[in-house]
């Protein structure tokens, strides 16, 4: 049976920047230190550290909303990842809801990986601040 993740984090930046930096090919290659695929239209490919995580986006709200359908380099099948953002003031909440994830793949993991390698990496690379919640 396929598992849902849900997480949220709030950056010190608006939602625009965020979603520029989730969007923009050298921005994306910037945080993950590496080359990087990012086709902004519908129905283009991502791809970001040498494949390791890779896809099709769906759809794009900007500043609002990005969709696409995502994988694990050692995934047979594609999740949904939902991106939403909401400003507040100065800072940008993104909500984050992964879902049709393979049931052997463990959730406290694919969080941490979030965290580590894609939220984690713009506060670090990037420096923009976040805080958990």
């Amino acid at each position: 049976m396929a598992q849902t993740m849900k997480m949220k984090c709030t950056f010190g930046a608006p939602a625009k920047i965020l979603y520029g930096i989730l969007t923009e090919q050298k921005d994306i290659s910037h945080f993950t230190m590496g080359p990087s695929v990012m086709e902004v239209k519908e129905g283009g490919k991502f791809e970001y550290y040498n494949g390791k995580i890779s896809g099709m986006n769906i759809s794009f709200a900007p500043n609002k909303q990005i969709r696409q359908k995502w994988k694990m380099w050692d995934w047979k099948d594609l999740s949904d990842v939902e991106l939403n953002f909401t400003d507040r003031d100065d800072e940008c909440d993104i909500e984050l809801i992964q879902s049709n994830i393979p049931e052997n793949v463990e959730l406290e993991g694919l969080e941490k990986g979030w965290n580590e390698n894609i939220f984690g990496k713009i506060e670090k690379i990037i420096g923009i601040p976040i805080f958990k919640e």
